[in-house]
């Protein structure tokens, strides 16, 4: 996967590389605001999304629930 991913209304950059997973921050194109971060969390075997209290509309999230669907996929594929 690439390091930059841009969508329409927002970016998502990826800010840290572990040996297995990695964290990204959900970035605005607009204005360049970090929205939140997306990181393994151990507890449930997954990527979730931690944001910096921002509204969201339908759209956003579905974006941002593709992303994370994708990230998890390629972790269990061992990607």
């Amino acid at each position: 996967m690439e390091d930059m991913i841009r969508t329409k209304y927002m970016t998502f950059r990826k800010v840290g590389q572990k040996p297995k997973t990695s964290e990204w921050h959900i970035v605005n194109n607009e204005s360049g605001f970090v929205l939140g971060r997306i990181s393994w969390y151990g507890a449930w075997r997954q990527y979730v999304v931690d944001t910096n209290e921002c509204t969201f509309n339908n759209s956003c999230l579905d974006t941002i629930s593709k992303f994370l669907t994708q990230l998890n996929q390629e972790q269990k594929g061992g990607s």
